[in-house]
């Protein structure tokens, strides 16, 4: 919701569009990580699911602290509240 808010903010009479943008990029988000795990399983197998699960768990917890680091060195130039 905050970040369809910032959309929204940001984008002035293109709101709508804006939002239709990013509902698409969130289900082609969804639609990658159920192909990916497909292929996962399909090429090795279940006793392999769990480590990759450790391997992305940990390429998600390194994004998140660059973006956290990111986000807090932009806090200036961040979308405005309105």
């Amino acid at each position: 919701m905050v970040l369809q808010t910032a959309l929204a903010d940001a984008s002035g009479p293109d709101a709508d569009v804006a939002n239709a943008m990013l509902t698409t990029v969130a289900n082609a988000a969804i639609f990658g990580g159920g192909g990916f795990g497909e292929m996962v399983l399909g090429a090795s197998g279940a006793g392999f699911f769990s480590l990759a699960a450790l391997a992305i768990i940990v390429v998600v917890v390194v994004v998140v602290v660059v973006v956290v680091v990111v986000v807090a060195a932009a806090h200036v130039h961040g979308f405005v509240p309105g």
